[in-house]
């Protein structure tokens, strides 16, 4: 066995069962490795980017680390963005890259100062240093296995994050020895933050004394494993919760103690509820810009503003002061605090009568006015999600881009209790959508997945994966990864830069379905029984504008001239694809009409 098949064999041994690579020749014994390893199956994405984006679907998932591998030089840059975005997210990664032969890596000889020695050599990972927790070159084969222990424990303790590790090809191809040892005394592992009990208690106290308390939870409760330690504190409690868009999916809407997701992006009772509380619990987020806007000390001036964040460095920042900074971890915290206040109740009347106030505000500003809701020349973006919703079973994830796809999604989309919904936050790339939805199917077990692709005119599916989208798309349809459940959803208001590809992804099968100028999303779905199980592709008209009946037309001219195999049923009632593009471009016709006779100014300025 040589260095790689070690590797390959300490991955297997941890539960890694999907790794996301580009294959290349200064990766070529661990490419070889990992497809050898029979416990381990290689996802090869067209571009280093969508590998790294991929990982991180897997890993928010699955709850283990994202592997990614890839060649040397470009290779490795090419993931970068990827890992930044799981750096920003605190989502654990292990990135493995091929490196040329150690004598001929310039970074080995600096005072040569040279910018390349080898073919395709580049320094990755001083370039990947600043955005991961730990970066190196194995330099020795006795070093492989010290390095890997170290990077496994430090990209998933404390705040988790990536580790990258760079493989020069002679050490991937030296014989592996029992000699050498994993241990490695330089190395002491993260261990939790220690809190002491009288910093518990104060917490308790104000917490106790205040009557307008309000929980503010984010994707930190997940990533230490709290999430049942945090529904059953505000139950019993009955504290009335936020959460923030990393950490929508923890309470589902439903819940008579949820209020929605304050922000920039949020409702508005959720804003007014936010600045209105005396005390704020801050779980598990880094209070981020689009969280608390940008004047940054208006936030909820009357409010006691208590954080626990297992990252000290984000309980010093400029744009968020809590007055009781906490370093720890959200679910030790919890069950402390939780002890501490067993049989106690907070506020009294006061509680009582702020409660009330926060369901009044939630009636009184729905994230959908009834306005919008009941309009007949648009689909609002804002609606399309409760419309996807009520066709979720309660197990489905869902994957956003960004853009529209992210903003109206993550304001109005409600979740029943047991869905996912998660975008990258930090990094907000182009492209992620759909790689990362395809890491998140293969680590679902089975869970049906919804992609919402960004559609902006941006063409980020593409981007995702590079310039053989339809290839890749392709495969995806015909089961190269047996992802018959990956549901591909097209929001916002240029669906054709998207939509030929989207089309590809499930079983070869498409609807686009219009009606009456509102959505028919229902028939449109029901068309295969389970609802969205192998739908392709919804196209959303928005706006009733000419241009965008002009650009769905394009779609399904292009679908046909594409060759697919495309179910010409449309709302149940048999409509052929030419008969469609009819029916839409009179609507069109009717549109333009109805705007002319309501504005005086004529078609042309209305448009």
């Amino acid at each position: 066995m040589n260095i790689a098949g070690r590797i390959a064999s300490f991955l297997a041994d941890r539960g890694v069962r999907c790794v996301f690579m580009v294959t290349g020749g200064g990766a070529m014994f661990l490419d070889d490795a990992l497809g050898r390893e029979a416990r381990i199956r290689c996802v090869c994405n067209l571009h280093e980017q969508a590998c790294a984006m991929a990982a991180e679907g897997w890993a928010r998932v699955s709850g283990m680390p994202g592997v990614v591998c890839t060649t040397s030089g470009p290779g490795g840059t090419n993931a970068l963005t990827g890992v930044a975005g799981a750096w920003l997210d605190s989502v654990p990664m292990l990135v493995i890259s091929g490196q040329v032969r150690t004598d001929f890596v310039a970074a080995r000889r600096p005072e040569l100062g040279l910018r390349q020695l080898g073919d395709q050599e580049l320094n990755v990972v001083d370039m990947a240093r600043p955005i991961t927790k730990h970066a190196e070159t194995i330099w020795t084969p006795a070093d492989a296995l010290p390095a890997l222990e170290r990077a496994w424990r430090l990209c998933r303790s404390g705040r988790p994050g990536p580790v990258w590790l760079d493989v020069p090809l002679d050490v991937q191809g030296a014989e592996w020895s029992e000699a050498f040892s994993a241990k490695d005394a330089a190395f002491a592992p993260e261990t939790l933050p220690v809190v002491s009990e009288e910093t518990i208690r104060m917490a308790a106290e104000r917490l106790s004394a205040s009557s307008r308390p309000v929980v503010v939870a984010g994707a930190g409760v997940r990533l230490a494993k709290a999430e049942s330690d945090f529904r059953a504190f505000v139950e019993r409690l009955e504290l009335p919760v936020l959460t923030t868009i990393s950490g929508a999916d923890l309470m589902e809407s439903g819940h008579p103690l949820f209020f929605g997701r304050p922000g920039i992006m949020g409702g508005r009772a959720a804003n007014l509820i936010l600045q209105n509380a005396d005390c704020l619990l801050v779980l598990g987020t880094r209070m981020g810009l689009r969280t608390i806007g940008y004047a940054t000390d208006a936030l909820a001036p009357d409010a006691f503003k208590i954080m626990i964040d297992v990252d000290s460095a984000e309980l010093r920042k400029p744009t968020f002061r809590p007055d009781l900074p906490i370093h720890a971890d959200a679910r030790d915290f919890l069950r402390r605090l939780s002890r501490i206040l067993a049989g106690e109740r907070i506020g009294g009347r006061a509680f009582a009568a702020w409660r009330e106030a926060c369901r009044a505000l939630r009636a009184a500003f729905p994230l959908v006015p009834e306005s919008v809701r009941s309009r007949k020349d648009f689909v609002s973006s804002y609606v399309l999600p409760e419309r996807i919703t009520a066709f979720c079973r309660s197990d489905d994830i869902v994957v956003t881009g960004n853009g529209t796809a992210y903003t109206s999604m993550f304001q109005a989309m409600p979740l029943k209790r047991g869905m996912r919904l998660f975008a990258n936050q930090g990094c907000a790339s182009m492209g992620y959508d759909l790689p990362a939805s395809i890491g998140a199917a293969l680590a679902g077990g089975g869970r049906r997945v919804l992609v919402a692709d960004e559609v902006e005119g941006e063409g980020a599916a593409a981007l995702g994966h590079g310039p053989q989208v339809d290839g890749v798309a392709a495969h995806l349809g015909h089961g190269h990864l047996g992802l018959h459940d990956l549901v591909a959803l097209a929001v916002g208001v240029h669906a054709h830069d998207t939509a030929p590809a989207l089309v590809q992804i499930a079983d070869d099968v498409a609807h686009v379905t219009v009606g009456d100028g509102d959505l028919q999303l229902a028939d449109g779905l029901q068309q295969h029984g389970a609802g969205l199980g192998h739908t392709g592709l919804v196209g959303q008209l928005h706006g009733g504008l000419e241009r965008h009946f002009r650009r769905v037309h394009r779609v399904i001219r292009s679908i046909v001239q594409r060759g697919l195999q495309v179910d010409q049923r449309v709302s149940g009632q048999g409509t052929p694809l030419d008969a469609l593009a009819q029916a839409l471009l009179h609507r069109r016709e009717d549109v333009l009409r109805q705007r002319a006779a309501a504005d005086p100014r004529g078609t042309d300025q209305v448009l």
